[in-house]
């Protein structure tokens, strides 16, 4: 296998991580205060909604950011050149 198509295994341990902190977290401590409080699983719920999209942010974040090393933004567009049909006909 070439160095280039590696598995980064630490950036897929940071992923693991996030993953746990940030969804399983919440969860745990919307369980702990719907137990305290005697409440329906609302403050469950409601930090599995937080977790979940807090998850899905942060993932999009960090494979935005790998994204953008391997391929820098087209050099086209910020030249002014269109590179669309609808950019040519205005």
């Amino acid at each position: 296998m070439k160095k280039s198509q590696q598995i980064d295994w630490g950036w897929i341990g940071q992923m693991m991580l996030i993953l746990l902190g940030i969804t399983i977290l919440p969860v745990v401590i919307g369980i702990l205060l719907d137990y305290r409080l005697r409440t329906t699983p609302v403050f469950t719920l409601a930090a599995m909604f937080l977790g979940f999209n807090a998850g899905i942010v942060m993932i999009y974040r960090r494979i935005a950011v790998i994204y953008m090393q391997i391929s820098p933004p087209d050099e086209s567009a910020q030249q002014g050149i269109p590179s669309t049909v609808e950019e040519t006909k205005l």
